[in-house]
Parts: C-alpha cells; sequence; structure tokens
C-alpha cells in the first residue's frame, strides 16, 4: 500500500520537556514541597492512618517528612522533575566541607575497587560511605536544608548523582522509579556476595 502526501502524518512543534535546573537546595525543597508527586506521597502515607483529632497539619507533615516514603518522593521528584546540580557555593560551608569531603572518598574509593580489593576491603569502604553519606546528611539537617535525616540522605544522593558517583536504578520501592547502588552494591552482586 503506498501513502500519498496527503496521508502522511506531519509533525509539528514537538517540544521536548527539559527537567528544571536547580542548584540551590532551599529552592529544591520548595520545589519539592508543592510538587505533586510531596502530595501524593504525603497523601498515601497518611492514609489509613488513625490519627487523634488535634494532629496539626504540621505534624503530620514532620511525621511524613521522617518517613522512607519521604524520601523515595524527593528521589523521584529530583530524577524526574528537576535535575538538581551541585554548586558548593549554594551550600553552607560545613555542609560543602561534608559533602567534598565524601565526594573525595568515593573517587579515591572507586580507584581502589579498579585495583581490587577482598570481601573485608570492600565491606570497610561500603561501611565508610555510609558514614559519610550520614555526616553529609547530618550537616544538612543541622544547617536546615533538610528537616529530616531521610530527606537530608536524598539530597545527599541527588547530588552524587549528578557528579556522576551514582546512579538511578528502577525499582526502589513502590513509590519511587529509581534505587541507588553503590559502587561497592555493584561490585559484590556481581562478585555473588550476599553479606
Amino acid at each position: 500500500m503506498e501513502i500519498t502526501p496527503s496521508q502522511a502524518v506531519q509533525v509539528k512543534d514537538i517540544g521536548i520537556r527539559e527537567p528544571l535546573i536547580i542548584n540551590d537546595p532551599w529552592k529544591l525543597m520548595d520545589a519539592f514541597y508543592s510538587s505533586e508527586i510531596y502530595k501524593k506521597a504525603r497523601e498515601a502515607f497518611l492514609d489509613n492512618k488513625i490519627l487523634a483529632a488535634d494532629v496539626s497539619e504540621k505534624e503530620k507533615d514532620r511525621a511524613f517528612l521522617e518517613s522512607e516514603r519521604a524520601e523515595d518522593a524527593l528521589c523521584t521528584f529530583g530524577t524526574r522533575n528537576v535535575a538538581f546540580k551541585y554548586q558548593r557555593e549554594k551550600f553552607p560551608r560545613e555542609v560543602g566541607h561534608e559533602i567534598e569531603e565524601y565526594i573525595r572518598f568515593i573517587r579515591d574509593s572507586e580507584k581502589m575497587e579498579k585495583r581490587g580489593l577482598d570481601q573485608d576491603q570492600m565491606a570497610a569502604l561500603d561501611e565508610e560511605r555510609f558514614k559519610l553519606h550520614s555526616d553529609a546528611a547530618e550537616a544538612m539537617l543541622k544547617a536546615g536544608i533538610a528537616p529530616s535525616r531521610n530527606i537530608g540522605r536524598a539530597i545527599v544522593g541527588l547530588l552524587l548523582i549528578d557528579k556522576g558517583s551514582e546512579n538511578p536504578f528502577p525499582n526502589r520501592g513502590s513509590l519511587s522509579p529509581i534505587t541507588i547502588e553503590t559502587t561497592a552494591a555493584k561490585m559484590r552482586r556481581k562478585l555473588g556476595i550476599t553479606s
């Protein structure tokens, strides 16, 4: 069957949506709070919970923001709706220091992993990476950027995705389209180590 020019489908003015680029952590949080992802995740978190009549919206927000569902929602928002770019000058000095220390450690550990590590060395690197991730998240909390440690961890994860030190993968959880798999975790998976 031959298609004549009048039958051909014409495509005009297709726009590809570029994600909003955000490099200020407070603007990231403001955008997250006003997003549909936040609203739906909060609603799902509160759904079927029996709450006292005097529980305020602020208390509900606080409980939600301390949950893994909120962490997953921010990861989803930060990888689907916006591109969060790390610029050290947008962070308080102590937060920037923690992030830079963590990024240096990741780069150094990746070099070490290329040379080969045994299980104990990989476990030690993974443990130190977890500690540094937690320290950076805690600094975010103390600086008032993150309202909870879980949200701080999500912000740090988004920064590492931007720096190429972590990768988004599908099926993080029921809500989020990503998982963060550390280099050491990838190595353990490839080697079949289950500890």
